[in-house]
């Protein structure tokens, strides 16, 4: 072996050293960008899940309210109706006679 080829293997040795750290800088830039993305992309996830979430229970409530609001409003025509049965003849007087305090 002559001095130039001595020279070569000498100069590969650095050259996969050299190429052995552009790999480890590689990772740790890579790396915690990977890893800033999965956390994201989680929490991207986690938020939008919580806002169906809120929008599934005011969905539940507003149609619960309407319900109760729809019976208490058929309670109401039905006490009336009830009233208005009894107090037929008080009703029909008052109509006749509007400025009459007695009754």
């Amino acid at each position: 072996m002559n001095n130039n080829e001595k020279r070569s293997k000498v100069s590969k040795k650095p050259s996969g050293v050299l190429s052995s750290i552009r790999w480890s800088i590689g990772y740790i830039i890579a790396i915690p960008i990977i890893v800033c993305f999965i956390m994201v992309w989680i929490s991207y996830q986690r938020v939008s899940d919580f806002e169906n979430a809120q929008h599934e229970v005011a969905r539940s409530t507003v149609s619960l309210i309407g319900k109760e609001v729809s019976e208490l409003i058929e309670n109401h025509q039905r006490l009336v109706s009830i009233f208005t049965k009894n107090e037929q003849g008080l009703i029909t007087r008052l109509a006749q006679f509007p400025d009459d305090d007695s009754l």
